[in-house]
C-alpha cells in the first residue's frame, strides 16, 4: 500500500499517519520542507520506500532529496541549474549522491516530446538510461508530468521488471508510454498501464554507465 502527502498549505507532524504501508509518496512544497524531511526520515526507518518529486524551484527544498529512495525531478529544475540535457542533469545528481555517502537512489527527470531519463545509483555503479517519447498528436498537456511519475513509481514499486529492460528501463518506458497517452487526450480518463508490447514503441538506451559495485 501507498501513502501520498505534501501537497497541502502548512503540514504538521500529527498530519502524518503511522508508517504501516509500503510505498510514500511526497511532493516539495515551500514552507513545509522540515516537517516534510522529519517525516520522510521516520518512514525510511520504519523500512517503508520514499519517493519524492521535485517539481518547485524553492532552494529550500533541495535537501529533501537526501531523504528519499526515489527523487523525481522536473525539467525546470534541471534548468534551474543550468542543464538543458537530462541525462547530464542526473549524472550530476548521482556524482553529487556518491560523495554524500549516498550509495542506493533511483532518480528520473522527464523532458517533454524530447523524452527522459532515469538513473540508478547502487553502490559504485550508476547507470543512466535514456527513453524516447511516444509518437502521438499532442491534445493536452495539462497533467502529463503527473502521469509520468505516477506511471514510473507505480511500476517501480510493483516490482514489474518485464521484458528485458531490467526494473529501471521497464518503469522508464511504462513511464513514458503513459505520459504520451496523456497527452493525446484531454482529462485522464482512459489511461491504462501499458504491456510489454505497447512499451516497445518507446525507444531506450543506455546514456552512461560507469563504476563497480
Amino acid at each position: 500500500t501507498g501513502f501520498r502527502l505534501g501537497a497541502l498549505d502548512e503540514l504538521r507532524e500529527s498530519d502524518f499517519p503511522e508508517p504501516d504501508f509500503d510505498w510514500a509518496h511526497f511532493e516539495g512544497r515551500a514552507g513545509n520542507a522540515d516537517v516534510l524531511r522529519e517525516a520522510m526520515r521516520r518512514y525510511r526507518e520504519a523500512g517503508t520506500t520514499v519517493s519524492l518529486e521535485l517539481e518547485k524551484l524553492d532552494e529550500s527544498l533541495d535537501s529533501l532529496e537526501d531523504e528519499a529512495d526515489v527523487v523525481l525531478y522536473s525539467k525546470e529544475r534541471a534548468e534551474r541549474d543550468g542543464y538543458r540535457d537530462p541525462v547530464k542533469f542526473l549524472a550530476r545528481k548521482a556524482s553529487d549522491f556518491c560523495k554524500r555517502g549516498q550509495a542506493q537512489k533511483i532518480m528520473t527527470c522527464a523532458w517533454g516530446e524530447h523524452g527522459a531519463a532515469a538513473c540508478a545509483v547502487e553502490g559504485l555503479t550508476i547507470l543512466i538510461l535514456r527513453a524516447g517519447a511516444l509518437k502521438t498528436d499532442v491534445v493536452d498537456t495539462v497533467g502529463a508530468g503527473d502521469s509520468f511519475n505516477g506511471a514510473f513509481v507505480a511500476a517501480l514499486a510493483s516490482g514489474d521488471d518485464g521484458g528485458n529492460d531490467g526494473a529501471l528501463g521497464r518503469a522508464l518506458r511504462v513511464a513514458s508510454h503513459v505520459a504520451g497517452q496523456k497527452v493525446g487526450r484531454v482529462g485522464f480518463a482512459g489511461l491504462r498501464y501499458p504491456s510489454v508490447a505497447d512499451c516497445s514503441e518507446i525507444w531506450l538506451e543506455v546514456a552512461a554507465q560507469c563504476g563497480s559495485k
